[in-house]
């Protein structure tokens, strides 16, 4: 059943592998280890603990198995209007399709099992590490995962099935090779979160975390380091595994001077109208109505400033 599953989603241009339950104990000790080994802080240890759940659900008890997944994902460029200019934004990747991919890869798993009495049901498990030690994918030493022919421009997702996993595919996380002697996200990274010698990041410096939360900026933090209205590129646009992937770039939606200072002005998901709010909703950028209008002010701020 399990290379059925893995088939389906080929077929629909996405990469699987499957592991077995007993692996979950794993990765939270591996998680407690960072952390005690002091590579993690308590900022972020917290945070991680509050969304990552370990145990078996309650929905699917006689879990046996856990498939994870990796779909492509480009970067979007959108426009926003803004005092007479028209003005490009970009998402990363991972941003604007993370809904509708965990949707359909759930869809295809369970279609497959169905007819054989088995089901899946979504996983809240640290994914990146998951799809290391499965061999779906590689670290980079900047903490993102990369999969073969898709590099770091692709999203993750996992699930529990019930169905059983002969073939558990489980090794000891990896780094690519090439990072060994390569230091082109450790220099690109403005805020110095990337370690010389191994992928746990300073994830509390990381542009990422800062920009996602609802916090305001620390004052080290150089309004001119932002790239995106969320997330950060810095580190995945010089990195030689995205050769390949840097042009992909899917066309968002266009935001009229009346949007546009609507986000600017709003705090929370309350403050934008319907229509524009769905506009957001396509880039995924509605889970982050808390922090868009401070990164888009910043965003447009330099703008005027390169003026």
């Amino acid at each position: 059943m399990v290379e059925q599953v893995s088939a389906a989603l080929e077929r629909e241009g996405y990469k699987s592998r499957c592991v077995s339950v007993a692996h979950v104990e794993d990765l939270r000790k591996e998680l407690e280890g960072h952390y005690e080994e002091g590579r993690m802080s308590d900022e972020i240890h917290e945070m991680l603990l509050r969304y990552l759940r370990f145990g078996i659900p309650n929905e699917l008890p006689d879990a046996k198995s856990i498939f994870v997944v990796s779909a492509q994902s480009p970067r979007t460029v959108f426009y926003v209007n803004w005092r007479g200019r028209r003005l490009p934004v970009q998402v990363p990747p991972t941003y604007a399709d993370q809904d509708a991919m965990i949707r359909r890869s759930l869809e295809i798993i369970r279609e497959t099992l169905k007819p054989a009495g088995y089901t899946a049901v979504n996983a809240r498990l640290p994914v990146k590490a998951l799809a290391v030690h499965s061999g779906l994918a590689r670290y980079g030493k900047n903490n993102i995962t990369y999969v073969a022919g898709w590099g770091s421009y692709q999203r993750l997702a996992a699930f529990f099935s019930d169905v059983p996993c002969e073939a558990d595919n489980w090794s000891e996380l990896r780094m690519m090779d090439r990072c060994d002697s390569c230091t082109a996200c450790e220099k690109a990274c403005p805020t110095g979160a990337i370690h010389r010698d191994w992928v746990v990041v300073r994830a509390e410096r990381c542009l990422c975390h800062l920009n996602e939360g609802p916090r305001e900026f620390p004052d080290w933090v150089d309004p001119a380091w932002h790239d995106s209205i969320i997330g950060c590129l810095h580190c995945q646009k010089v990195c030689p595994e995205n050769a390949s992937v840097l042009h992909k770039v899917v066309e968002g939606p266009e935001f009229t001077s009346e949007e546009t200072a609507e986000i600017l002005k709003a705090r929370s998901a309350d403050d934008i109208s319907p229509a524009t709010l769905e506009k957001l909703r396509t880039m995924g950028l509605h889970y982050y109505t808390h922090a868009i209008a401070r990164n888009l002010r910043v965003l447009v701020e330099q703008t005027n400033a390169a003026e």
